[in-house]
């Protein structure tokens, strides 16, 4: 995860996470968690023994994507982002940012999707990526560098 997406003292929060999580289900190429799931833990896979807290966390990141999963292919409208509140407010950054980010973990795969007009399946989410753009453009260069670039060149044809 990025920093940008982190949550308190550099932890990365739930929202980020199922951001993350719901680009990878959605998308139109299979990401296999061996790609996406080193995001989620500092950019590499925790050791797990069995029944360690390391097994327990990324059991339940993986539970989280079985369920989305389940939820977006039977029953999209009882599918609902863990957003983050702060202040009574409800923050939408760090979802859509690792939103924004697992977008390249697709490839190629997602551009025919984001070049489109109107862009419906992601257009609530635009203002949010759009606003972090920067953050999110910047740590998904480092993360990989063609997918990153691609995900830029598309990004600045909005």
């Amino acid at each position: 995860m990025n920093a940008c997406a982190a949550g308190r003292n550099d932890y990365v929060g739930m929202s980020a996470i199922d951001g993350l999580v719901t680009a990878v289900v959605a998308g139109p190429a299979t990401v296999e968690p061996a790609v996406w799931l080193p995001s989620v833990f500092g950019g590499t896979m925790p050791q797990t023994k069995p029944g360690s807290l390391e097994e327990r966390l990324v059991n339940t990141v993986l539970n989280r994507h079985d369920e989305v999963d389940h939820l977006l292919a039977n029953a999209p409208g009882n599918y609902y982002p863990i957003l983050m509140q702060d202040k009574g407010k409800t923050v939408v950054d760090a979802w859509a940012i690792e939103f924004a980010l697992g977008l390249g973990l697709g490839g190629e795969a997602w551009a025919p999707i984001l070049l489109a007009t109107p862009k419906p399946i992601i257009t609530p989410i635009w203002p949010s990526i759009r606003s972090s753009q920067k953050c999110c453009l910047a740590s998904h260069r480092k993360r990989d560098e063609k997918s990153g670039q691609r995900l830029i060149s598309i990004f600045e044809q909005q």
